[in-house]
């Protein structure tokens, strides 16, 4: 509407949460804003509180103007990010608004900039390492089936007993604990009535907590599930706050340990605060995410014990 608005060369600044610069349902919103106006700056307001009221989330300023149709091509913006210590606007650089609607990788602060620049040319993602992403099926206060509070009770009143992996049961530091929160909520296992039952996982997989925030230290908090769950029951259900990177090749290349250390480094970690404008992680944003060529990671994972120097040199 506000392009409809305007004359040609006439410039709006829109005034929105930062959710439309990544998720999958701003696609066609990203495509048709690269097709008919340049996006000469963004500005990225972080505090997530005091700037809409009752909305906890990043605000962005888009400045755009209207220009005649065309074909869509990259385009890029100079971004200023506001400081709170200053109360002023900081230049961090430019980055480039890739087409097809795409992500729109936005830095944060400087060195953002510097690392975008570093991966822009690497085409490697999840699936290249032999994983893909899907959401925890089981929703706690929709599902009617049943939650058992311990395996005994389970065994003798259901007939597809899973352990039932919550949030909780993934740690910042990067360890699974199963049942970590024992609760009335937090049921550690549930009857899924069939075996052959989609919602089940039945093969080895890297956890990940769905809904996290830039507050955090870390937004991808990641943790291989405990393979003695597989071993002992034959797969496990995943609850809705959770995303599942499940293993679909025999043999990867990286173990689930291996690459939940991968997404909780901290270029990693920069990269997925760049192209997530949203609290939750969403499957179609780490379904962008740019890794290193796999086979190189290997490499240099073997000569460097630090993860965060090991991914930079991959890159």
């Amino acid at each position: 509407l506000t392009l409809k608005l305007l004359k040609h060369d006439g410039i709006a600044g829109l005034l929105t949460p930062t959710s439309f610069l990544s998720g999958q349902y701003f696609s066609k919103l990203r495509t048709c804003l690269l097709t008919h106006a340049d996006t000469p700056q963004l500005d990225i307001i972080g505090k997530r509180l005091g700037v809409f009221i009752g909305v906890e989330q990043e605000t962005a300023i888009t400045v755009l103007k209207k220009r005649a149709l065309q074909k869509v091509a990259p385009s890029s913006s100079r971004v200023f990010v506001f400081a709170p210590s200053s109360r002023a606007f900081q230049d961090v650089g430019t980055c480039a608004l890739p087409d097809s609607g795409s992500a729109w990788p936005v830095p944060r602060k400087p060195s953002d900039t510097e690392t975008i620049q570093a991966v822009s040319g690497s085409r490697f993602h999840l699936t290249d390492y032999g994983y893909k992403a899907r959401v925890g099926a089981f929703v706690w206060n929709r599902d009617k089936r049943k939650k058992f509070k311990s395996e005994a009770e389970a065994r003798c009143n259901g007939r597809a007993i899973y352990p039932l992996i919550w949030s909780s049961d993934i740690c910042q530091d990067g360890s699974f604990v199963f049942n970590r929160e024992k609760d009335e909520k937090h049921t550690p296992f549930v009857d899924m009535e069939r075996p052959e039952c989609t919602s089940t996982l039945c093969r080895p997989c890297v956890a990940l907590q769905r809904v996290t925030s830039s507050d955090q230290a870390r937004r991808l908090v990641a943790a291989p599930i405990d393979p003695k769950l597989f071993d002992r029951y034959g797969g496990v259900v995943a609850e809705n706050h959770i995303i599942l990177l499940e293993q679909v090749v025999d043999r990867p290349v990286l173990e689930p340990a291996q690459l939940a250390a991968v997404l909780r480094s901290k270029p990693i970690d920069q990269l997925s605060r760049c192209i997530s404008g949203a609290a939750n992680v969403s499957v179609f944003e780490l379904s962008q995410l740019p890794l290193p060529d796999p086979n190189v990671l290997v490499e240099e994972l073997k000569r460097h014990p630090d993860i965060d120097s090991a991914v930079l040199n991959a890159f």
